[in-house]
């Protein structure tokens, strides 16, 4: 296999679509009788981790746009792996406010979807219906629209916000 047809079948990994991760959660939940706690504490748990991988996948898209061979493809992989939860939540936070308005809300939503993601994991007292599962559901679809409507030079900072240390 010569160097050109090895680069010809590199391309950016794909995550788990976020769209399809929301619609699995949907379903999970749809028509439950009785309600199961376990499906609605999964679906919030997803609708986290649905936003929380759209925010990965943007940050490996604005900083590593083109992926034409293998050194492309790993450097996208540990910009999409680079970020921890904390450390994004508490820096969107700090930093929300030099954000546009569907930044911040993205930023807000965030930190709402993670916080609840905590409680449903977590806190063996907290109890989510179905309607509370929804509403982080849409929250999370809300919150990923506004993200990648974002220009790309807010995508950058936020990749930059999430990614980094301040100092």
């Amino acid at each position: 296999m010569t160097s050109a047809s090895r680069r010809a079948n590199v391309s950016a990994p794909t995550p788990l679509d976020w769209g399809d991760l929301i619609a699995g959660a949907r379903r999970s939940i749809a028509g439950q009788l009785p309600e199961s706690r376990a499906d609605n504490h999964r679906a919030i748990s997803t609708a986290y981790y649905a936003a929380y991988d759209a925010l990965c996948e943007s940050n490996a898209g604005v900083l590593v746009p083109q992926v034409a061979n293998r050194a492309d493809a790993d450097a996208w992989v540990r910009v999409y792996r680079g970020s921890s939860h904390g450390h994004a939540i508490g820096n969107l936070k700090r930093h929300r406010a030099s954000l546009s308005s569907d930044g911040q809300e993205f930023a807000k939503a965030l930190e709402s979807l993670y916080d609840a993601r905590i409680r449903a994991d977590y806190s063996p007292g907290s109890v989510f219906n179905r309607q509370a599962a929804e509403h982080y559901l849409t929250q999370a679809e809300e919150a990923i629209e506004k993200l990648i409507r974002l220009p790309q030079s807010e995508r950058v900072v936020i990749a930059t916000i999430t990614l980094l240390r301040d100092r």
